[in-house]
């Protein structure tokens, strides 16, 4: 939950709304009440299947991971940054962009976008129906793990 919700909260935005999901999580590497490891299966709306794995037991250096892969293109975010981008039939070179698209400062926006929304009085770019979705995928893998059962996204 603690680390692995903010590329969670991408996916979803960039795959949509999850239906279902099952899931394992357990604690594997630390010694606490919390679950350090959890793998699971997400089935989209539209129909799409993904997997997410996620752990804070890894051992350093390791890099956060995010692969779209479809029929007709694929995206790899490594570390926040654009690597790969591949669309039917050809390959677009991310060093070719100049400056790599970059996720990794995203809080800082947010936050800055929070304040410009009070100040002027409208609604954040990300509010509180948003920020709901990626617990509501957590939540629903760790009820899944604790079943062995598969559970339906609210």
């Amino acid at each position: 939950m603690n680390q692995a919700i903010h590329l969670i909260d991408l996916l979803q935005w960039l795959m949509g709304p999850v239906r279902a999901v099952q899931g394992f999580a357990d604690t594997l590497a630390h010694r606490m009440e919390a679950e350090d490891t959890a793998v699971a299966v997400l089935r989209f709306e539209e129909g799409a299947l993904g997997t997410i794995s996620a752990t804070t037991g890894a051992f350093p250096e390791l890099s956060t991971r995010l692969e779209i892969l479809g029929d007709r293109g694929s995206a790899v975010i490594d570390d926040g940054h654009l690597t790969v981008l591949r669309v039917k039939d050809r390959e677009i070179d991310t060093a070719g962009m100049g400056e790599k698209p970059r996720f990794g400062d995203s809080h800082a926006r947010q936050i800055a976008d929070l304040v410009d929304s009070i100040r002027v009085g409208r609604s954040p770019l990300v509010d509180g129906a948003e920020g709901r979705k990626p617990v509501a995928i957590i939540g629903a893998i760790l009820q899944a793990a604790g079943t062995l059962t598969p559970v339906d996204v609210a």
